[in-house]
């Protein structure tokens, strides 16, 4: 994007920053760690291990989540396409595995898989701010 070109804001719904250490999401070649979360879509953090591209269009969220009485959540079989894949700077040798983020957008979801994903950002926690859109550049 040239530097011209304003930034246009695509989002119909805030999206949150998710700091539960254990919130993934889990796809059929590759799985991460979800970073932040809306009604549209998600961002997750994962190791490339230089797989094909995703088969399945679905995936499950899977959370080790404090604020539910059985200690866990998982909403499964949310169809997505992904948007955007880009790789993190490397810090480390050439040898080690790299770290890509991977933005996703839901495809329609049941009124269900609303309701559950609507709760699951509901209980991020009371400091729960929406992420700033990025800025163009």
């Amino acid at each position: 994007m040239s530097q011209n070109t304003p930034f246009v804001e695509r989002r119909k719904h805030d999206r949150f920053q998710v700091t539960t250490a254990a919130a993934f999401a889990v796809l059929t070649k590759r799985s991460g760690l979800i970073t932040e979360i809306s009604l549209d879509g998600m961002t997750l953090h994962y190791i490339d291990r230089k797989s094909t591209p995703e088969e399945n269009r679905h995936l499950d969220i899977v959370v080790d989540a404090p604020f539910c009485s059985e200690t866990s959540f998982c909403l499964k079989g949310l169809p997505f396409r992904a948007v955007s894949d880009s790789s993190f700077p490397k810090n480390l040798p050439d040898s080690s595995p790299s770290v890509k983020r991977l933005g996703i957008q839901f495809a329609p979801l049941t009124p269900a898989q609303q309701t559950a994903l609507q709760c699951f950002i509901d209980h991020l926690g009371e400091e729960r701010q929406p992420v700033a859109a990025m800025a163009a550049g």
